[in-house]
């Protein structure tokens, strides 16, 4: 963990999740502190501790954040891994920056480093050459070499500013709820009446609990989001640099949205372009994906027969990873 404005400190939700007790201990010191979580985003994987003792925080700084950095940005991690107690510094670069599975259903931006992330580092700050932190560690990739992943700062950025608006003990985050088809096919863009200037991609399902229901349609082509003009294949320009221009998927305009933010985008509906507006919201899910994370899983055994709630956890344990075609209807 690390500290941030307010006597705060932030770290991952998977380090602090179901916890009994929490410790905090200074570099260097051998005093451990009981710590608090204020709040836990498990879809981002970020958690906010504060400790009541001010003893704890005399002569600490808080520190400073810094944009997302460049490809090939020297980066440095700090952490506590195994195969030691006293603190670990690993340096790299930045390899690549792209949306990631974070779980819980959240696919959010990620920053990928070669710097060595291992069991341990979880929690700690990732830094530029000029000592500010540009992300959080959070996961290795496994069976592979050199391949961590750090949250950056539009994804810690908007996780504070929820707590600070909201003040909620256990945050979300919200999403899209709509499903969409790449249109590169020229068939296909010729069946939607799609131009040659025309790019985006086929709305194929809309969800009846989310917020866009009422408002986009199957058969909808989505052309921009907020201004910004998504391409044949799902991506969006990310920013300018020396390796060209980037691009990401779509999904990035819609994860850090509020609730209750304008969500504006132009649509191809039947051959016509036409400007829609929704508010942004939180989707609430038919089956629950969130239980057992931050309560403990409830059970009823009767007549020998285990009963459970059904859960998407569940499902994935159960019917695995393809839970959607092979679970019950």
């Amino acid at each position: 963990a690390f500290v941030v404005s307010g006597r705060r400190l932030i770290t991952n939700a998977h380090c602090v999740f179901c916890e009994t007790s929490v410790r905090a201990r200074r570099r260097g010191s051998p005093k451990k502190f009981t710590a608090k979580v204020i709040t836990i985003n498990q879809q981002s994987d970020l958690a906010m501790l504060t400790v009541e003792d001010n003893s704890f925080w005399d002569n600490l700084e808080e520190l400073d954040f810094d944009q997302v950095p460049e490809l090939q940005e020297n980066v440095v991690v700090a952490g506590y891994p195994a195969g030691g107690d006293s603190i670990s510094v690993t340096k790299g670069v930045v390899s690549r920056v792209d949306l990631r599975d974070y779980g819980h259903g959240s696919f959010l931006l990620t920053i990928q480093i070669d710097a060595a992330i291992n069991a341990g580092n979880s929690g700690g700050p990732a830094f530029n050459k000029n000592d500010k932190v540009v992300g959080v560690a959070r996961a290795h990739l496994k069976n592979a070499q050199n391949i961590g992943y750090i949250i950056p700062l539009p994804v810690i950025k908007h996780f504070i500013a929820t707590f600070d608006k909201y003040q909620e003990q256990h945050q979300g985050l919200c999403g899209i709820g709509f499903r969409v088809q790449y249109a590169e096919n020229d068939h296909l863009r010729a069946k939607l009446r799609m131009r040659a200037e025309h790019t985006g991609v086929l709305v194929t399902t809309v969800s009846k609990t989310g917020p866009e229901h009422g408002v986009l349609e199957v058969g909808d082509v989505v052309m921009e989001a907020d201004g910004v003009k998504i391409a044949d294949d799902g991506t969006i320009p990310f920013r300018g640099s020396s390796w060209s221009e980037e691009r990401i998927s779509f999904l990035h305009q819609f994860n850090h949205k509020d609730r209750g933010d304008a969500v504006n985008l132009e649509i191809l509906r039947q051959g016509q372009v036409t400007p829609i507006q929704y508010e942004a919201g939180m989707i609430p899910a038919l089956v629950p994906s969130m239980h057992g994370y931050d309560c403990r899983p409830s059970y009823f055994v009767c007549g020998g027969l285990v009963f459970v709630p059904l859960t998407t956890r569940f499902l994935t344990d159960y019917y695995g990873s393809e839970w959607r075609r092979r679970g019950p209807a």
